[in-house]
């Protein structure tokens, strides 16, 4: 089964991405499309995907009356999955003419692999392919996928490992594809398969290229998850540059003593070490009027302390 979620990509590019999956050597596809809220296309548009689709019974369109975001819509094109293997394929891209078929015979051989990932070529805006992306020239490991979006296309995904693992979260807008490549891993290593099956349109009103900022700290966050799944956290800490990446930390016996005096900075200390991952036990002090983002003391410190001070003289 291949997706396609839509929203504002122009007409030619779709139905190139439509054909891309029509002209797979593979003939035992399924798309689907849904148009992601009632905006996603102009009437006229809508109306032409509709008769073009009309003519292949492969293909469903899926008319959707509100506007979710990319992985939310695709969460609902694989809500009910019956085919044995998915995969995304975005409104403004296409596929090789061997995508399906060189990724199922790949996954074939591999049984134990969640799913395979692939080289992908960049074109541009005229159509003009001018290289290959470079995420997948690095090699896969499971520390270095956290580091870098190492499959980031073309993925055929098992529909079992898919729904094992929950499928795409809707709360993703912009990194949903890592944070489920990251999942998938846990079930087992991808399988690489060194040709170039998808071809990436770059242009500047990608989500990729307009939302930058939020694709990185989209990012960060779905590393941190799964730092914790694999109870991870305490070993590595996460830095949130722009080129973010993972350092590996000594093991520590602890426990680290953070002291200071009034308006010192402690609790900015505290919140930049939380923010890194640093967990602070106990019952915490609330966060109220004068510190609204909290003061990570433990209360019952605070309470010796002031004990201890209110029988001075």
């Amino acid at each position: 089964l291949v997706g396609i979620s839509v929203y504002k990509q122009p007409l030619d590019w779709v139905v190139r991405s439509i054909k891309s999956v029509q002209s797979q050597d593979f003939e035992s596809w399924r798309l689907i499309i849904r148009l992601d809220g009632t905006h996603a296309l102009d009437t006229d548009k809508v109306n032409y995907l509709k008769s073009y689709v009309a003519e292949c019974p492969k293909i469903q369109l899926l008319l959707g009356e509100t506007q979710v975001g990319t992985f939310s819509s695709y969460r609902i094109i694989f809500s009910d999955c019956k085919c044995p293997y998915l995969c995304q394929l975005d409104a403004d891209d296409f596929l090789a003419p061997s995508a399906l078929s060189d990724s199922l015979n790949a996954l074939l051989d591999h049984p134990s692999a969640p799913y395979s990932y692939s080289y992908c070529g960049l074109f541009d805006q005229d159509d003009n392919v001018y290289g290959v992306d470079q995420r997948a020239l690095y090699t896969w490991s499971f520390k270095s996928e956290l580091t870098r979006f190492i499959t980031y296309h073309f993925r055929l995904v098992r529909s079992t490992c898919y729904l094992r693992v929950g499928g795409y979260q809707g709360d993703y807008f912009y990194a949903g594809d890592f944070d489920l490549c990251l999942r998938l891993s846990e079930l087992g290593p991808p399988l690489f398969v060194p040709k170039i099956l998808y071809l990436y349109r770059v242009h500047s009103d990608s989500a990729s290229q307009q939302f930058q900022v939020r694709t990185h700290e989209e990012s960060i966050f779905a590393v941190r998850a799964a730092l914790n799944r694999r109870d991870l956290r305490h070993s590595y800490l996460l830095s949130s540059s722009m080129h973010f990446s993972l350092q590996r930390l000594e093991e520590f016996k602890g426990p680290i003593l953070i002291a200071g005096l009034h308006r010192s900075g402690t609790s900015l200390m505290c919140r930049i070490l939380s923010r890194c991952g640093l967990e602070f036990p106990g019952d915490l002090q609330e966060p109220d009027q004068d510190n609204s983002t909290g003061y990570y003391e433990n209360s019952t410190f605070v309470s010796l302390h002031r004990t201890w001070f209110s029988g001075l003289p």
